[in-house]
């Protein structure tokens, strides 16, 4: 079993952190952290750091994941400008890839593996949608 760490200390960066096994329990319990924000109308970047973490990448997150991101397609769009994802493997990435363009999500979501490469592309992204990356932000 996981877990999920939702963290908005750092607004408009959230930093979601997962450990252990992930699979449809934390998975809900990651996009009703991001649904909160949403609801507020918050604007968030965020990093979604699955290091150390093990995917379960199942049909039912997969149809899970998809209709989520239907559903908040407009929420999304209007409040997340863009998103990392942190994986310890590029072949996790190569599995984590088509799953994202299934979900056709509105915002730029990037894959790395390197937390500073990864902070400069998200301050970039902040930057071009008007948010500002606090400067002890660290991937």
């Amino acid at each position: 079993m996981g877990n999920i760490d939702f963290k908005t200390e750092d607004l408009p960066v959230v930093v979601v952190k997962g450990h252990g096994k992930l699979g449809i329990d934390e998975c809900r319990v990651q996009c009703e952290g991001f649904e909160k924000l949403m609801a507020k109308n918050e604007r968030y970047v965020s990093v979604i750091d699955y290091r150390g973490a093990k995917l379960s990448v199942s049909p039912a997150v997969s149809t899970y994941l998809g209709s989520w991101a239907i559903k908040h397609r407009e929420a999304m769009a209007r409040c997340s400008p863009a998103s990392v994802i942190m994986l310890d493997s590029k072949l996790v990435a190569i599995i984590v890839n088509p799953l994202l363009k299934i979900m056709r999500l509105p915002n730029p979501v990037k894959i790395f593996n390197d937390g500073p490469e990864a902070l400069v592309w998200l301050r970039e992204a902040s930057k071009r949608a008007g948010l500002d990356v606090p400067v002890g932000v660290k991937i």
